[in-house]
């Protein structure tokens, strides 16, 4: 059976509430809160930045103040309300950057919860699998132990005669860099401290053997495609199931004029060997959506 670690309390949502309730069992003694967020980037106050706050500057800085746990981050977080008038609003860019600020000094404090007797399983061996596996293994406190399981091998962009092999599925930058160094020659397995461990040919069984004997996994694999609209073609009383598209123009299936672009539709490419990847990056995207949209479908 696997490890299911227990926590002091479980707090969904990093905006101003969630922050604050966190803050607040930390300041009770709290030994180990499990905290989850899409994003910890204040909540719904990113969407509302330019909106001018009803709320005086100092009650903001009020909020980080009242908690020691805060007070003890909040130096460079609080800077700019300091710089304000105090009885005077502001415009919630700045409520959002505090609270951003504190999230992440806070994580970055007690990242010791994570101690040296924890065995984490990270899988995968793309760019985030790599990243993931270099803040890990060189966090000021790491666990005891890091299984790396995978399927494929690390793959890095080859720069070719006007073409990059392997361009949206190799490592590139300081991933290729550290993956060299540090886990092409076994750097990190000779400390004992890492565990790469092929699953290709192996079992789903054999795979959850392994994760069994960890305290936390990470799966760095890749992205579930959010829920899309409901799409009523015209002329049709029924929905589509699925959006399917056109990898070359973006087209969606059994649809009128409507396309789908990024993450979730990306175009497919083929390299001059034949091998065919999605492409994915910005200036992919605007590339991909001039050509598409600019030439006749």
């Amino acid at each position: 059976m696997p490890i299911i670690p227990r926590y002091s309390a479980t707090v969904i949502g990093a905006g101003p509430a969630g922050l604050a309730v966190v803050a607040t069992l930390l300041d009770a003694g709290a030994d180990s809160i499990l905290w989850a967020d899409p994003s910890f980037e204040a909540g719904r106050l990113s969407s509302y930045k330019e909106v001018p706050s009803n709320t005086k500057v100092k009650l903001f800085s009020q909020y980080a103040s009242v908690s020691p746990t805060l007070s003890s981050v909040s130096a460079s977080a609080l800077r700019p309300l300091q710089e304000m008038d105090p009885e005077k609003g502001c415009t919630l860019v700045h409520a959002r950057n505090m609270v951003s600020e504190l999230s992440a000094a806070i994580q970055q404090k007690y990242q010791h919860l994570v101690t040296s007797g924890d065995v984490v399983g990270v899988v995968g061996s793309s760019h985030s699998a790599v990243l993931v596996l270099r803040n890990i293994l060189e966090a000021a406190n790491p666990p005891s132990k890091v299984l790396n399981l995978y399927r494929s091998p690390l793959l890095y962009a080859e720069y070719m005669d006007g073409w990059i092999k392997y361009d949206n599925t190799g490592l590139k930058g300081l991933a290729a860099d550290w993956a060299r160094e540090k886990l092409e020659t076994g750097w990190y397995e000779r400390t004992g401290k890492l565990e790469r461990i092929c699953v290709k040919e192996n079992t789903e069984a054999v795979t959850d053997q392994y994760l069994s004997t960890c305290s936390a996994v990470v799966h760095a694999i890749g992205f579930d495609l959010n829920p899309t609209p409901t799409v009523f073609p015209y002329g049709h009383e029924a929905p589509l199931q699925r959006l399917v598209h056109d990898v070359k123009t973006g087209i969606i299936k059994d649809t009128n004029g409507l396309r789908g672009f990024g993450i979730a539709f990306p175009e497919q490419v083929t390299d001059p060997t034949g091998r065919t990847e999605y492409a994915v990056g910005m200036w992919k995207f605007m590339r991909y959506i001039r050509q598409a949209l600019l030439l006749p479908s």
